[in-house]
């Protein structure tokens, strides 16, 4: 049922054109994305990419010294997940924390078999983001955020 509230939730903010919020932790909420602004990309890091099964990660912390602040929230990073080609619309969220963060990605275990990835996101020694992808589907502890899509059609 959560995960069924969760798709209804994101359907009605991709067409009011506005982010979902999750809370994963006291510290940590994640946005999903539907666009980026030039200020989060100016004060990102480099983009570190990996590859896995059948997609690519590529994530940015944010400068702790350039932090962009939402009330107590502070972003932490960004996140894409896709498939690598140029014609993919990747999954996409950003990483708020309520203390500071040190953005890390560690690879848990991948099946090609069965097309199944499992990656931890550390935003500190004491929160992890468990990022589960099997086949296009998305899901972001416990969140299912959506389904990497493929054509390069924009809705």
């Amino acid at each position: 049922m959560k995960q069924f509230l969760t798709i209804i939730f994101l359907a009605l903010a991709s067409m009011t054109g506005q982010a979902a919020t999750f809370k994963i932790s006291p510290q940590v909420q994640i946005e999903s994305l539907m666009s980026i602004d030039p200020l989060e990309l100016w004060s990102a890091t480099t983009p570190i990419s990996i590859d896995l099964a059948e997609a690519t990660l590529n994530y940015r912390m944010v400068d702790p010294e350039a932090a962009i602040h939402r009330g107590k929230w502070k972003l932490c990073g960004l996140v894409m997940i896709g498939n690598g080609d140029i014609a993919t619309r990747p999954i996409a969220f950003r990483i708020w924390t309520g203390r500071p963060c040190d953005l890390t990605v560690s690879i848990v275990g991948e099946s090609e078999s069965s097309n199944a990835v499992h990656v931890k996101v550390f935003t500190d020694s004491a929160e992890v983001l468990v990022i589960r992808m099997k086949g296009p589907a998305v899901n972001v502890s416990g969140i299912a955020l959506g389904q990497i899509r493929f054509g390069n059609t924009v809705k």
